[in-house]
């Protein structure tokens, strides 16, 4: 094994080095939750659900509560008043385009864990995956139902090989600071970091360094990362 000892650490959730260190655990806790749901053939679900660019983080971050809030009383309705019961866990991540002047895109990770246990699914995989949409998409101002990604991970062999029995998820929710843009001209943080920094022996960029420091100022105190009370009831 391997440990921490004398090392100081700036607490910093967006700290390139420092984040890592929590990654662990929480990567354990989202796998085994989601393996054990597998194992009993309950559904689990990857979200991603997203309301549009813009310059305005906070904004954003309020239409994303909106919306989550929604889905969280949808489900409430739809699984827990029918006898089942559901898990969430979901990470609040971002991608940045220095060079728009919307350069701010926030955006919902999620595993939905819905388990129906000895009573018959009033609803299938495919009505609550339309559901979440729907009911996110008609509370955050300015999202689309198109854009919002839904997917039932066992029924997709893209999404079931990615995530290589949910350690890759746990690392997508869990470490927003170690990954990257994956589309063209599009930063993850650590990318932005590093744009901001600048080439070795070069000037920090200034857009760069503006937009990152904005960033952490309107992020501050946000929770980036929720597990609901009974998530580890899968473990």
């Amino acid at each position: 094994g391997y440990g921490w000892s004398g090392l100081q650490s700036c607490g910093n959730k967006s700290c390139v080095m420092c984040a890592g260190r929590a990654v662990g655990d929480k990567v354990k806790r989202i796998r085994s939750a989601s393996n054990q749901a597998a194992k009993n053939e309950d559904l689990v679900l990857f979200v991603t659900l997203t309301t549009k660019r813009s310059n305005d983080i906070k904004t954003q971050l309020s239409e994303l509560r909106k919306g989550w809030k929604a889905v969280q009383n949808r489900l409430d309705y739809d699984i827990k008043k029918n006898g089942g019961r559901y898990g969430t866990v979901r990470a609040v991540d971002v991608t940045f385009k220095p060079q728009w002047s919307t350069p701010y895109h926030l955006h919902l990770h999620c595993i939905i864990i819905v388990s129906w246990g000895f009573v018959a699914p009033v609803y299938t995989g495919r009505d609550i995956m339309h559901r979440i949409k729907k009911a996110f998409s008609k509370k955050a101002w300015n999202s689309r139902i198109a854009a919002q990604d839904v997917r039932i991970v066992s029924e997709d062999k893209g999404v079931f090989d990615y995530l290589a029995k949910f350690a890759g998820l746990g690392f997508e929710i869990a470490n927003p600071v170690g990954k990257e843009g994956r589309v063209q001209g599009s930063y993850s943080l650590y990318q932005l970091i590093d744009k901001a920094i600048g080439e070795s022996g070069s000037k920090p960029h200034p857009r760069y360094v503006h937009i990152y420091q904005e960033y952490q100022r309107e992020t501050k105190g946000v929770k980036m990362l929720s597990f609901s009370s009974n998530w580890d009831d899968w473990i």
